[in-house]
């Protein structure tokens, strides 16, 4: 059943977005630039994640020590040079007035949270959400429906000869 736009858009303008409950690192919050970067990857991708891509096209997954390129999309184990050359660099974005081996012990800490489960604990949420907003939805509409008289009449006939072509 077709649900028009204009209904669809007042519903969306109207209920609540996700609140999703998670728990990071108690060490994050001393780095704020870094733990708002988290936490909104959390609530964009719904995955634990801390990539960065430098300026040839490489991208580096600090929280798994491993690497792809452009021209090997694969992903490649980082060595430790190849790991403290990037740390670096991002020490100097998000380090603040941290000391590198600070910032160093909340990477440890973020790469010791479970990725699996993490991602599975909000999706298990988002599942929640979604299927609460489509009962209420279906109830909003049904409504809708019954508080506003319309002069819509369905054809039998013509159900009938739509459900015949999808069969044959």
């Amino acid at each position: 059943m077709m649900l028009p736009t204009e209904f669809i858009e007042s519903f969306e303008a109207q209920y609540p977005k996700p609140v999703l409950e998670y728990v990071l690192p108690d060490s994050l919050t001393r780095c704020p630039k870094l733990f708002d970067k988290i936490n909104h990857l959390v609530i964009a991708k719904g995955s634990l994640e801390f990539m960065y891509m430098d300026d040839a096209g490489a991208t580096y997954d600090m929280l798994n020590r491993r690497y792809k390129t452009v021209q090997y999309p694969k992903w490649g184990k980082l060595e430790n040079t190849g790991y403290n050359l990037i740390f670096d660099t991002i020490y100097k974005i998000y380090g603040d007035n941290l000391s590198p081996r600070s910032f160093a012990f909340i990477l440890e800490d973020l790469a010791n949270i479970n990725e699996i489960t993490f991602a599975a604990g909000l999706q298990i949420q988002m599942s929640k959400f979604t299927m609460e907003k489509s009962i209420a939805l279906q109830q909003s509409w049904f409504k809708f429906c019954l508080e506003y008289p319309n002069t819509f009449k369905m054809k039998f006939e013509d159900y009938v000869e739509v459900i015949a072509k999808l069969g044959s």
